[in-house]
């Protein structure tokens, strides 16, 4: 139903609805910035970007209405802003986000409300765009233009709100407490840096404003001097750009951090610890990121060493973090100030409370997960839980004037689907040998295939023996691991040995991590084949099953009834 009264009240009202909603964005494009990260829902660029231009077409589009130009225009632009912004809050209802909507100045969390205020508008631009009688508007003729130009002139009208941005992501990591891969534990499904390396390659590929930094304990916490060896190596893979000092770089004592941690090549930093014999560790670094000028510094705490070996720590020298840090930022300053603290959250906010010139604080030594950032006045505090199970990532947008707009913050879960970095993977396979090689010594377990002879996994025997394979799928040795993983077996070396392929090797199973392709019993654990099969594929380099071969697992304790003239028509493909 056309009718001029309605065309303009509805116009006017959404018109000064959208001008109201789009003056307080624009003069803090930091709070909306904040808002629209928090929905979780666009990359972080696309959500930057998204934040700064969406109040400047508001506010053209409530403009336009009010003064009755490009009506059906602007009623469609903003219809579609408003479905937007529908699917936005619905999607944050469902995941039980509770997060400031960002419709208006204030604080307006997302709720049932929101939606229902959204839907009438919602009404009254679907009114406006097929209903509209024009009256009492402005009659010019740039109201016959195309919608195609009017979309582009007001792209053009907004394009200075986006222009000359900087975004610096910065990716942050504390207390991996010497972990090469997780445990595996049912409470902690998570990887660790084998998949944090890939993580940030990843976000590192085509991204050349990143920062990685770690805030400390990198290193065991019980001073296992092969596993740190391992660490150090992982350290370097990692590349970090910056290196806090934690405590645990110390858990072998000074002198083993001094000879064989620290290396002039690495990016360690720290403002008030000294270490005897070891030349002046760097105070801080500063890094250029787009003509943007941030400056990074270090702290630890002198009470974490409280209950470590006087000898160990006899060498170090750790002064007041707090009077440090008053006399660096007398001296010092840049367009932002990072603090590397190794000092706890409950002091990490005592800093934020003190010294409003740091603009971010990345926590480490109490291994608390913030899902969501602190803020405290205008600092943000970050920490990234521990052992590697979170990677953490905060981006921060600067206007061209260098000015903070706003800034989004996350807890990446480094899930064990993630892909392995195969450098730390063959590290970590490594060390875990280890132990599975003192199983052997001190267990009595079947032994593993002999060392002549291939462990390979079952989908590289499939390229030529296809049938075969695919019965294989199909029978009990394929689905071992199922077995004793719905008996909860899965940590005893007892049960592993005879449900997964190679255990007791260097190139066999280690965990469901690191070789899933070989937990099962798979083709070269029954059928024993020499390397040489690999280029001469003939029955001869393939050793024929024997009986001996299969009652190495199934024996009298194991499977008291096993028959193997009985048994062997069943597996034979």
């Amino acid at each position: 139903m056309r009718n001029k009264y309605i065309s303009f009240l509805f116009r006017l009202v959404l018109g000064l609805l959208f001008l109201f909603a789009s003056l307080d964005k624009i003069a803090h494009p930091s709070r909306f910035v904040t808002a629209v990260g928090n929905y979780q829902l666009l990359p972080d660029v696309l959500s930057y970007y998204s934040a700064l231009f969406l109040p400047w077409l508001e506010l053209f589009c409530g403009l336009f209405l009010i003064a009755g130009i490009f009506v059906k225009t602007s009623a469609g632009l903003i219809g579609l802003m408003l479905l937007v912004f529908l699917a936005a809050l619905l999607s944050a209802l469902f995941r039980g986000l509770n997060i400031d909507c960002g419709c208006f100045s204030g604080s307006t969390s997302v709720s049932l409300l929101r939606l229902l205020e959204d839907l009438v508008m919602l009404a009254m631009a679907i009114y406006l765009v097929f209903c509209y009688e024009p009256w009492l508007g402005l009659h010019l003729r740039i109201q016959e233009m195309r919608l195609s130009r009017v979309v582009i002139f007001l792209l053009i009208v907004s394009a200075f709100a986006v222009q000359a941005q900087t975004t610096v992501t910065i990716l942050h990591t504390n207390n991996i407490n010497g972990t090469l891969e997780n445990c595996l534990c049912a409470d902690h499904p998570l990887g660790s840096i084998e998949k944090i390396k890939t993580e940030v390659d990843s976000i590192r590929s085509g991204n050349s404003t990143v920062l990685f930094v770690d805030t400390g304990d990198f290193f065991s916490a019980f001073g296992d001097k092969q596993k740190d060896r391992i660490s150090i190596q992982a350290q370097r893979l990692l590349a970090y750009n910056f290196l806090g000092i934690g405590d645990q770089e110390f858990s072998n004592g000074a002198a083993f951090f001094r000879d064989e941690i620290y290396s002039p090549e690495l990016p360690y930093s720290s403002l008030n610890l000294k270490i005897k014999g070891l030349g002046g560790i760097p105070a801080y670094k500063r890094i250029s990121v787009d003509g943007t000028d941030i400056l990074i510094t270090s702290v630890i705490a002198p009470d974490v060493f409280r209950f470590y070996d006087k000898n160990l720590i006899a060498d170090i020298q750790t002064d007041d973090p707090v009077h440090s840090l008053q006399i660096f930022l007398n001296r010092h300053s840049a367009d932002f100030i990072i603090l590397v603290s190794h000092l706890g959250l409950e002091r990490d906010k005592m800093i934020a409370q003190k010294f409003p010139a740091v603009n971010l604080i990345l926590g480490g030594h109490s291994q608390d997960a913030l899902k969501q950032a602190l803020k405290i006045n205008k600092t943000i505090i970050v920490q990234a839980g521990s052992d590697g199970y979170y990677l953490g990532k905060t981006v921060v947008h600067f206007s061209n004037t260098k000015k903070v707009t706003g800034f989004t913050s996350e807890l990446l879960p480094m899930y064990l689907r993630l892909a392995n970095d195969e450098q730390i993977a063959d590290l970590a396979r490594g060390y875990d040998f280890q132990f599975i090689k003192n199983s052997f010594k001190h267990q009595k377990l079947p032994r593993p295939v002999g060392a002549g002879f291939l462990t390979l996994p079952a989908n590289r025997c499939a390229a030529c023996h296809q049938k075969q394979y695919e019965k294989w799928q199909k029978s009990a040795h394929a689905h071992s691991w199922e077995s004793i993983r719905k008996k909860k077996k899965t940590k005893s070396a007892q049960c592993v040995v005879c449900h997964v392929s190679g255990f007791g090797r260097p190139d066999g199973f280690i965990n469901e991590n690191l070789t899933p392709e070989l937990k099962a019993v798979v083709c070269t654990d029954c059928h024993w084949t020499a390397p040489e099969h690999l280029q001469k594929k003939s029955k001869e380099t393939v050793q024929k099953i024997k009986a001996s071969v299969c009652l190495r697992c199934h024996d009298t304790r194991n499977d008291a009834d096993f028959d193997f003239k009985k048994e062997k028509p069943q597996i034979t493909h």
